[in-house]
């Protein structure tokens, strides 16, 4: 879930006891399943340590947009907000928006970080399509279609036997993203994302070993809402299992494995040293204290679980393994099914 304040202001004060000098504090606000974090608590936290607020704002590019939408993390006072635009606007893929307010942050540092990491020649398709996203976003009834659709969605998803809605409280809510836990059918999130493209011709956000996820945007038409509930009826219809349901009730059904990344590995070379190196592919079982030569990450929630370089440890090997049997999408690698992870060549 989100970082609360409490959480945040714990983390320094460990930090500070530890000897570290913090320089800001960096929360996701909303999470990918649409809980939105108490930003202007997090926001008063960070500013009594004197450190400023940042927030990853990827799935929130509409909040504050609409009377419906919570406030944006900007104007719950974050000092440096980044959105995905391309997420829930109508922006190309790739195109973002770096906002910054207040005087906690030297633009002129933030420029020339800025500039280590960019492109000189920006593309200007990209661009042109931040300016076409906020022109249409600047029109609150452009996103009268997709509340509709996520409303629609929200009251009968839950309806349909095997299908829970696991929204968080409607103050912590993103309006515009579901999260359904499936366990109850007999099949496991990313079989039920599958099922429904295939059959109902639905697709979902993101799917978890227990549970998918619907998001709606501005491109959402009022009736998907609708053709989302109806997937599910169909779901429902051709794979409920009751005697699973009443195990889920009961609390005796299947644990889903952490989201959350492995302690950090110890790191044995640079990344440069490891990519330089001769390397081998061995059978992930096998990696057990080897160096990778290679980065994983697996998605969600997009950290990266080893890069090259660092030592493959329990705790990471279980991690890696976990996302292989969860079915999520891992990048970075050349074997994304984890069968085998590349290594330096010992000797």
């Amino acid at each position: 879930g989100a970082v609360t304040p409490a959480e945040l202001d714990r983390a320094v004060r460990l930090a500070l006891a530890r000897g570290a000098r913090p320089a800001a504090a960096l929360v996701v606000s909303p999470t990918y399943f649409g809980e939105l974090g108490d930003v202007a608590g997090l926001a008063a936290v960070a500013h009594a340590h004197g450190l400023p607020l940042l927030v990853d704002e990827a799935h929130g590019a509409h909040l504050g947009l609409h009377p419906s939408f919570p406030a944006s993390a900007l104007a719950c006072g974050a000092d440096v907000v980044v959105q995905s635009t391309h997420k829930t606007l109508g922006a190309l893929t790739q195109a973002a928006v770096l906002h910054v307010r207040g005087g906690r942050v030297d633009l002129d540092r933030l420029d020339q970080a800025l500039q280590m990491v960019q492109s000189s020649s920006p593309s200007y398709l990209l661009m042109a399509s931040l300016d076409a996203a906020r022109a249409q976003a600047s029109d609150p009834a452009a996103f009268e279609p997709c509340l509709a659709a996520a409303a629609a969605a929200r009251a009968g998803a839950g309806r349909v036997p095997g299908v829970a809605a696991l929204t968080p409280p409607p103050a912590r809510a993103d309006p515009l993203r579901l999260t359904l836990g499936v366990e109850a059918l007999g099949l496991d999130g990313p079989a039920a994302a599958a099922w429904l493209e295939a059959e109902a011709g639905v697709v979902l956000e993101m799917s978890t070993p227990r549970a998918v996820v619907a998001a709606f945007g501005i491109g959402s038409a009022a009736g998907d809402g609708d053709a989302l509930v109806e997937g599910l009826w169909a779901l429902s219809r051709a794979r409920w299992d009751p005697g699973r349901a009443a195990r889920c009730a009961a609390g005796t059904g299947p644990s889903e494995p952490s989201l959350t990344p492995p302690p950090l590995p110890e790191v044995v070379l640079a990344p440069r040293e490891a990519l330089a190196r001769r390397t081998t592919a061995v059978p992930l079982v096998a990696s057990l204290g080897r160096v990778a030569a290679e980065a994983v990450c697996p998605y969600p929630p997009g950290i990266p679980v080893l890069v090259p370089g660092e030592r493959v440890d329990r705790a990471t090997l279980r991690a890696l393994r976990d996302a292989a049997a969860a079915g999520r999408r891992v990048t970075g690698c050349a074997d994304a099914s984890l069968r085998t992870l590349r290594v330096v060549e010992e000797g």
